[in-house]
């Protein structure tokens, strides 16, 4: 799990290094639409995406902040 803030967004990250999320998986399922749902109410992006080498998933949702508290 990774917490980082960039200029202008709030970005979580958790990763594994399992088997990764199926593709099919990625569109659908109580869970994943749960997390693309909460994010999306808080004008979030939600984003899974294979790791590099392969092995496994990472889920990242990126939280844009407000102009005032970026330069903050």
């Amino acid at each position: 799990m990774r917490l980082r803030r960039t200029g202008r967004a709030l970005i979580i990250e958790v990763r594994d290094n399992g088997v990764g999320i199926p593709p099919a998986a990625k569109r659908s399922g109580a869970g994943i639409d749960n997390m693309r749902t909460r994010a999306r109410l808080i004008s979030a992006r939600f984003e899974i995406m294979r790791n590099r080498d392969n092995r496994g998933s990472t889920v990242q949702v990126s939280l844009p902040l407000a102009a005032r508290e970026a330069v903050e």
